[in-house]
């Protein structure tokens, strides 16, 4: 049956499939996408069809491969009487490790896209707009001279153009000169100020449907710019909030949300930051409440004395259950995912400490479902930080993936 994927899963999921290629040289691996509207029927049919298109295909190994692919996927389909109520996705094909492999996924949410496809990769955009996400944010810095456009979007901030302007400073001397002066810096203002509310229009209408829009700088342009209406009324009526900012560009734009954070508690971004920023405010006082490292952190949990697993999306471990083939002894152990690779190829050994005999891998299991199950037993929170800004990449590359928050001193 189709495994029903979360986000975190699919994320998983689909940087496994990207890597994926056809064995043969040519397109062979298939790719189907059918929403709940549809029926098995005409999908037994479609399949049908594409086996016999196939014969037609001259490249021998290649002609073989998709056939494969597809005769598999009408056997796998035989099991199901109707497409699954968010639809139905199927990749399928001999990839460059030379086996057969088959992934079938029910959506997290309605499918929508109709759509077959062999090629020499899996076709992956449709699956990819699952783990989008659904809140964006546009973040405006405007000064005299220059302004910066960025969009929050989950766990990503991202700067999308910065702009500075040909508005010269205030001219110093007087008479009728200056007063020439005034009036062409305040025209050129005016044009530099037009072209930031076309802008935002382009970056937080056209290319981005934002929820909400926070306007920054740091003097009182921002101000003139939302009274003298350079924001179009759509997009004035998004602005959530008005701060003072004293830098523009990327630094500028994180300060603009930590300042207007009260308006955005509910954005991944801000409670990814406010968790990691609250493990390292326990670490500097180091008051006993703070912890990190894979072992002692496990250890933490199955005491039920953890409050917040801070865990990052991108660690690296895979929880692997070990057999002995001749003694049947069993052993659980957290492992890099390349070091169980070179087990599984033969180019590292793992010796049973009963009878000496090399070990083999018997069960491999996801490291955060494996936090989440003992989590689940006392209570504590698992929250999975993104890789994609500054406290996602400070635990990988400071604390190993992995950090708690305490619910009583116990590691002063």
């Amino acid at each position: 049956m189709a495994e029903v994927a979360d986000v975190r899963e699919l994320k998983k999921l689909i940087e496994e499939l990207s890597k994926k290629r056809c064995q043969a040289n040519g397109t062979c691996l298939v790719s189907i996408y059918r929403p709940a509207r549809g029926n098995i029927k005409d999908l037994m049919e479609l399949i049908s069809r594409e086996i016999a298109t196939a014969n037609m295909i001259k490249d021998k190994n290649v002609r073989k491969n998709v056939q494969r692919a597809l005769t598999s996927i009408q056997a796998r389909l035989k099991h199901y009487s109707k497409i699954p109520e968010n639809g139905l996705i199927i990749f399928a094909g001999v990839t460059q490790s030379g086996k057969l492999e088959m992934y079938i996924i029910e959506p997290p949410e309605p499918l929508t896209v109709k759509m077959y496809r062999c090629d020499v990769t899996f076709y992956l955009d449709p699956l990819k707009n699952f783990i989008l996400p659904k809140e964006k944010y546009g973040i405006l810095l405007v000064e005299r001279g220059e302004a910066t456009f960025a969009l929050l979007s989950g766990s990503r901030l991202e700067v999308l153009k910065e702009i500075t302007s040909h508005v010269p400073g205030k001219f110093r001397a007087g008479g009728q000169s200056a007063q020439r002066f005034e009036r062409s810096r305040e025209i050129l203002a005016h044009q530099f100020m037009e072209k930031v509310g076309r802008l935002a229009e382009k970056y937080f209408l056209q290319d981005n449907e934002v929820d909400g829009i926070i306007v920054g700088g740091p003097g009182p342009t921002k101000e003139e710019f939302m009274e003298k209406n350079y924001l179009r009324p759509e997009l004035k009526k998004k602005v959530i909030a008005v701060v003072d900012t004293a830098y523009g560009g990327y630094i500028g734009a994180k300060e603009a949300i930590m300042r207007a954070q009260d308006k955005l508690k509910d954005v991944r971004y801000v409670k990814e930051r406010a968790l990691v920023q609250e493990f390292l405010d326990h670490l500097a006082r180091e008051d006993g409440y703070a912890l990190y490292g894979v072992k002692p952190v496990i250890k933490a949990l199955e005491e039920g004395i953890v409050d917040k697993v801070l865990v990052s999306e991108k660690i690296d471990l895979t929880r692997v259950r070990f057999k002995c083939p001749q003694c049947g002894h069993e052993e659980r152990r957290i492992m890099k995912n390349d070091e169980i690779v070179k087990v599984e190829m033969g180019h590292k050994d793992v010796k049973c400490p009963e009878c000496g005999s090399s070990m083999v891998i018997e069960e491999k299991e996801d490291f955060i479902s494996y936090l989440e199950k003992i989590a689940e037993e006392y209570g504590t929170k698992v929250e999975i930080i993104s890789a994609e800004n500054e406290e996602g990449y400070m635990l990988i590359r400071s604390f190993g993936g992995i950090a708690a928050i305490l619910r009583e001193k116990r590691y002063l």
